[in-house]
């Protein structure tokens, strides 16, 4: 989580949802922030009960889950590279308790992005929910609301241009159905929709 008094805005990063391209962007214009808690912890944890969500244009993007999810196991991959040989991407999402487990993979990982933006009450406590399938679009929209002019937005931490489509089987595809249910429902996300 990133907060901003100077431009009060506060921002929530997802994992894998184009979130360090953005933080990226808070660095190059100079905008004054800090980052008083974890990178991606959620806003319904213990420290996060003082924010002043309510005050501030508070904002955070979300992604198509089984693209989000392909992607978090291609970060994964890509620093641990032995890992390939270990567990495939069928393997880690069939039995990620285990693996997380096993290769201290962070269990602050939420499965449904919708963990991220609730309070300990249950309300959500965004301004704007930004998509990942419209990144540019709404990255620009955003910072406008902020006030702030964007010439070009970076595009960080890039994992693959891979169809992640093309990774599932039916039983991956059924355990990220169950995983993500709420994400799916709220955002109305459909298998079918690329990234």
């Amino acid at each position: 989580m990133i907060i901003s008094d100077s431009h009060r805005f506060i921002f929530i990063h997802i994992p894998r949802t184009g979130g360090t391209s953005i933080t990226d962007i808070f660095y190059r214009k100079k905008l004054k922030f800090e980052r008083p808690f974890l990178q991606h912890t959620n806003a319904s944890s213990p420290e996060f009960q003082s924010v002043p969500f309510s005050d501030y244009t508070t904002f955070a993007f979300v992604r198509n889950p089984w693209a989000r999810i392909y992607s978090w196991y291609a970060l994964l991959a890509k620093y641990n590279p032995d890992w390939k040989q270990s567990f495939t991407f069928e393997e880690f999402v069939c039995n990620y308790d285990d693996i997380a487990q096993a290769h201290s993979i962070d269990n602050g990982f939420c499965f449904n992005q919708l963990d991220y933006l609730h309070n300990q009450q249950g309300q959500l406590v965004t301004n704007f929910i930004g998509r990942y399938e419209n990144y540019q679009q709404d990255v620009y929209k955003i910072f406008a609301q902020l006030g702030v002019t964007l010439d070009t937005i970076p595009h960080l931490n890039r994992t693959c241009l891979i169809d992640y489509r093309g990774k599932y089987t039916a039983a991956s595809k059924s355990i990220v159905d169950k995983l993500c249910a709420k994400d799916i429902e709220y955002f109305d996300y459909h298998f079918d929709i690329s990234n």
